[in-house]
C-alpha cells in the first residue's frame, strides 16, 4: 500500500512536471534525494535491515529519484541555481558522510541525516505559514500522509517468521525504521494543517 500511494503521488507529480502545470525546484529535489539515498544506504549498513520494516524510506528513494529524473530530462519550468539554504544542506550532508567514515557508526549517521531532512522542510514551512492561498496539491499530499501512516505501520508491527512465531529483535533493529516514519508522518501532517489552514484563510 505505501508503494501504491507513494508512486501514485511521485507519478502525478512527474507528470505535472512534464506538461509545466508546476515550477519544481531542481535543487530542492537533489538535496532531497541526497538525504534520502544517504538515509537508506546509512540504515542499509547497520547489522539489522528489511526493506519491509523501512518501507517509507526505500520508496522515498525511488519516488525521488524518479522526479529528480524527471525534472532534469523533462522539465519546463525548472527554477535553476542554488540558495544558501539549498548548499548548506548538500554540505552537511557531506560532513555526515564524513562522520559516517570515521567513526564506522551507521546508526548515528542515520540519525543525523534524518535531523537534516527534517530541517530541509523548514522552507516549506515558513512559506506556508505566510501564504493566503493553497499553493501545495491535495491530491499529492494526501496520499503520501496515508503512505505514512502504512509505513509506520510496518515498521511499528511486530514480524513473524515462516512458521507464524514472532521473530525476537532487540528495540536497535527496528529504531530507524520507527524514527523515519514517525518523522514523516508528523511533518507531513503539520504542512496538511498549514494546507488547511490557508484554504480557510
Amino acid at each position: 500500500m505505501v508503494t501504491i500511494l507513494m508512486m501514485w503521488a511521485g507519478l502525478r507529480y512527474c507528470w505535472l512536471t512534464i506538461v509545466g502545470k508546476n515550477d519544481p525546484v531542481f535543487a530542492s529535489w537533489l538535496v532531497l534525494t541526497v538525504s534520502v539515498g544517504i538515509a537508506f544506504w546509512t540504515y542499509w549498513t547497520t547489522d539489522h535491515h528489511s526493506l519491509v520494516d523501512n518501507i517509507g524510506n526505500t520508496v522515498d528513494l525511488v519516488v525521488t529519484a524518479l522526479i529528480l529524473a524527471t525534472i532534469s530530462i523533462f522539465g519546463n519550468n525548472v527554477r535553476s541555481g542554488f540558495t544558501w539554504f539549498e548548499i548548506s544542506n548538500l554540505a552537511i550532508a557531506g560532513v555526515v558522510l564524513i562522520f559516517w567514515w570515521r567513526s564506522k557508526s551507521p546508526f548515528l549517521s542515520n540519525l543525523a541525516i534524518q535531523a537534516l531532512m527534517v530541517i530541509g522542510y523548514l522552507p516549506l514551512i515558513a512559506r506556508m505559514l505566510t501564504v493566503d492561498e493553497n499553493p501545495e496539491p491535495w491530491s499529492s499530499w494526501i496520499p503520501i500522509w496515508f503512505a505514512c501512516v502504512f509505513a509506520m505501520v510496518s515498521a511499528y508491527l511486530p514480524k513473524k517468521d515462516g512458521e507464524g512465531a514472532v521473530k525476537p529483535r532487540t528495540w536497535k533493529d527496528t529504531f530507524l525504521p520507527k524514527v523515519y516514519a514517525t518523522r514523516a508522518l508528523v511533518i507531513v501532517t503539520v504542512l496538511l494543517l498549514l494546507m488547511l489552514r490557508a484554504e480557510l484563510d
